[in-house]
């Protein structure tokens, strides 16, 4: 564990309670990576490393459990849950349910302001790409794609997709990480790009058929795996 950069973390958040930064510590060193799937997360030396108690600690790792990062047996250390293609296919096949639906409503309730952000979202996207800044491709990706399911107004909808955003978001990053290929960021982009324009003029039909070919590519970055 990297003390400086927990602490620069709280100086940055300093309205974070001491729980609340320490989850975020670990749940973004998780996602990206840094803590790969698999380790073990030894409260104490946890605490040793921040030089505080072990009880923010347990409270961060039990929420990191009900996010499914980590998972937690009787009598046996946490450890980070592993990344795996079946896991991934599944929530791929989830992704096209619900972010399927997610477009074709928001194409006939998202506003101006929503609209106007996003396209500021793909624009960054494509800026990213053509600078070769891919490090933070999967969180704009992932903001996205949020933006959307905002947008759509159906709060059943947003539910279902709070319980795999985490987990999608982790597979983002194993993309990147596993050596995804510049081509495959220039596609993103232009599912993107289809998925604002068909928003954009109220055409639901067109947003759904998008949405979903922009999350089979998830299938696509699984060989990266």
């Amino acid at each position: 564990m990297n003390y400086e950069k927990f602490q620069k973390l709280r100086d940055a958040s300093p309205f974070l309670s001491l729980n609340e930064a320490v989850y975020k510590y670990l749940f973004e060193e998780i996602i990206s990576l840094n803590i790969i799937p698999g380790t073990k997360l030894n409260e104490t030396q946890i605490a040793k490393s921040f030089g505080i108690s072990r009880s923010p600690i347990q409270i961060a790792i039990k929420q990191l459990c009900e996010d499914g990062l980590v998972q937690k047996r009787k009598g046996k250390t946490p450890r980070v849950t592993l990344v795996k293609y079946e896991e991934c296919k599944q929530l791929c096949e989830m992704r096209i349910g619900i972010e399927g639906e997610a477009a074709y409503h928001a194409a006939k309730r998202m506003t101006q302001n929503e609209l106007e952000g996003l396209r500021n979202l793909v624009f960054q996207f494509e800026k990213c790409i053509k600078s070769e800044n891919y490090s933070i491709i999967p969180v704009l990706d992932d903001q996205i794609h949020k933006a959307i399911i905002d947008a759509c107004r159906n709060e059943y909808i947003q539910e279902a997709y709070e319980v795999i955003k985490n987990k999608v978001l982790r597979y983002r990053w194993c993309s990147l990480i596993n050596g995804i290929e510049t081509q495959e960021f220039v596609n993103m982009q232009n599912r993107h790009i289809g998925i604002y324009y068909a928003l954009k003029n109220h055409l639901s039909d067109q947003a759904r058929k998008e949405m979903i070919q922009d999350c089979k590519g998830m299938f696509h970055a699984m060989r990266y795996l």
